[in-house]
């Protein structure tokens, strides 16, 4: 099964695929709308933010920050936040980790020079 709006997630039992898979050209339109609204409906909203900047090398807190997420229906939106704000490097955004953000940069690079081109 391919994205689900857009982003799938790290053990996401519909799909194979890797959290890095996404829809890209959503993330783009996410990432050039600027609307913030979207935090309203998000499944964080309410929670410590440094539950989303999980201790390094513990892994329970890592897949307690992206089960979170996992059920989330505004992932998309919240993965081009991360990717919008350059502060926002660490940490967990839209399921993601900042090694999958960077992978992410480089295909939302890539698809807007081929699109360019």
């Amino acid at each position: 099964m391919g994205p689900v709006d857009g982003l799938t997630f790290v053990g996401s039992p519909a799909s194979k695929s890797k959290p890095t898979d996404v829809n890209v050209p959503r993330l783009i339109a996410a990432m050039k709308s600027g609307d913030r609204s979207w935090r309203l409906d998000a499944k964080c909203r309410g929670m410590k933010p440094s539950f989303f900047w999980p201790e390094f090398g513990v892994p329970a807190s890592l897949a307690a920050a992206l089960a979170v997420c996992s059920e989330c229906p505004v992932r998309i939106e919240c993965l081009a936040a991360g990717l919008n704000e350059l502060d926002h490097s660490g940490g967990i955004w839209g399921g993601t980790t900042p090694e999958q953000r960077r992978v992410i940069r480089r295909k939302v690079a890539k698809y807007r020079r081929r699109v360019a081109a």
